[in-house]
C-alpha cells in the first residue's frame, strides 16, 4: 500500500528546496499578474522550452544559473525536455512570501481560467489539481508526489458533482479551497497562518470576517485575514 495525499508521513516536515528559496521573495504580485498573461500569450499548450522558459521570466544574468536550474528540476522527467509553464507558475504563487493566502487563490484562479471566461470548468479544475500539487512537489521536500489522473479526476468529479453550475467562480475556488482538507493540507504548511482561527455560521451582517463574505457559511474555515498574525495573551494586572 502507498501512502496517500492525506497520509501522515506529509505535511510535517515540508521545506523549500534551497535553490528554489529565491523565488519565494522575487515576484510581487503585480509581477505574477504580468507573468500569467504573459504566460497565456506566448504558447497554447503552456509548454516551455529553454528559450520560451527564459522569456517567460525575463530576468537579469545573475540569475542565469539558478534558472538553469529551474529548468532541469521541472524538466528532467518529461521526454520533450519542456517545462510546464502552469506547474511552475502555480508553484512559485504558492510559496511566494510576498503575496497573501487570499490573494494566491485569486492569482490561481486567474492562471486556470486558461480560456479567460472568468470561470474555471470542469477540465481547467482537473489541470488545476496536476498542476499544483506536480509543481509544489518539485520545489519542496516534505509534500506527497501528486496523485495519479484517477485520483484527481475524483476529487475534481466530487466537487463539480456538487456544483449547481458547471463552472467554478472565484469564490467557489476559494470556498473549496478553504474547507476540502485536501487543499488545506497544503495551505497549512505554505502559508503563515500556523495555528488557524476557523469560522461557520450565519454571516449576512459579515460578521465572520471570511474572504468574499459569504451569507452562510456551514463548513468550519480558516480565516485568512490573520495569516501572519499573533494571537497575545492579555496581561492582567
Amino acid at each position: 500500500m502507498g501512502q496517500s495525499q492525506g497520509s501522515g508521513q506529509y505535511f510535517h516536515e515540508a521545506a523549500v528546496k534551497e535553490h528554489f528559496s529565491s523565488l519565494q521573495a522575487l515576484w510581487s504580485e503585480a509581477d505574477l499578474v504580468v507573468l500569467i498573461d504573459r504566460l497565456k500569450d506566448m504558447t497554447l499548450n503552456f509548454c516551455l522550452d529553454k528559450p520560451k522558459f527564459a522569456k517567460l521570466l525575463q530576468l537579469s544574468v545573475s540569475y542565469d544559473e539558478l534558472v538553469r536550474q529551474w529548468f532541469a528540476d521541472f524538466s528532467h522527467d518529461r521526454a520533450s525536455q519542456v517545462v510546464d509553464g502552469l506547474d511552475f507558475l502555480s508553484a512559485v504563487i504558492m510559496i511566494s512570501s510576498q503575496v497573501s493566502l487570499s490573494r494566491k487563490i485569486a492569482l490561481l484562479f486567474t492562471l486556470f481560467d486558461l480560456d479567460r471566461t472568468g470561470c474555471i470548468r470542469k477540465d481547467e479544475f482537473t489541470i488545476f489539481l496536476k498542476a499544483v500539487t506536480s509543481g509544489v512537489y518539485r520545489v519542496t521536500t516534505g509534500l506527497p508526489p501528486p496523485g495519479t489522473v484517477v485520483e484527481l479526476g475524483g476529487v475534481s468529479a466530487e466537487i463539480f458533482g456538487n456544483l449547481r453550475g458547471d463552472s467554478l467562480s472565484q469564490q467557489d475556488l476559494l470556498q473549496w479551497m478553504t474547507e476540502a482538507q485536501f487543499s488545506l493540507n497544503y495551505l497549512s504548511v505554505l502559508s503563515r497562518l500556523h495555528t488557524a482561527l476557523f469560522a461557520f455560521g450565519v454571516n449576512d451582517r459579515k460578521q465572520l470576517g471570511l474572504e468574499m463574505a459569504p451569507r452562510l457559511q456551514q463548513v468550519p474555515a480558516p480565516l485568512l485575514t490573520l495569516e501572519g498574525r499573533h494571537a497575545m495573551k492579555s496581561q492582567r494586572a
